[in-house]
């Protein structure tokens, strides 16, 4: 159902109109076929297992092109908490207590 929907979306978009009926059977013969039901059973068994595409460690391009961002915004603010410190310091606000 979400390839289906998929599938309508950017056809959609590549036509800028709904598909006819004889497209959508089209579509509906295509995804019928053998080989791409195997590849459906094959992805459920996956997923039922733990080791589809959503699963948490899952890796793959996916994994790592989401933890990008993180790990950026991750060094930004080591990057301003250092920033931070050290106008502190060279403020006087840490340090030793005046006497």
């Amino acid at each position: 159902k979400q390839n289906k929907r998929a599938w309508l979306d950017d056809f959609i978009k590549a036509t800028g109109r709904a598909p006819t009926d004889a497209e959508v059977r089209a579509y509906i013969i295509g995804e019928s076929t053998e080989r791409r039901l195997n590849t459906y059973r094959h992805l459920a068994a996956a997923t039922l297992a733990g080791q589809g595409p959503r699963a948490a460690g899952a890796g793959g391009i996916a994994g790592k092109v989401n933890s990008i961002p993180t790990a950026i915004w991750a060094v930004v603010i080591v990057i301003a908490a250092i920033a931070v410190l050290a106008l502190a310091m060279h403020g006087g606000l840490l340090g030793a207590p005046s006497k």
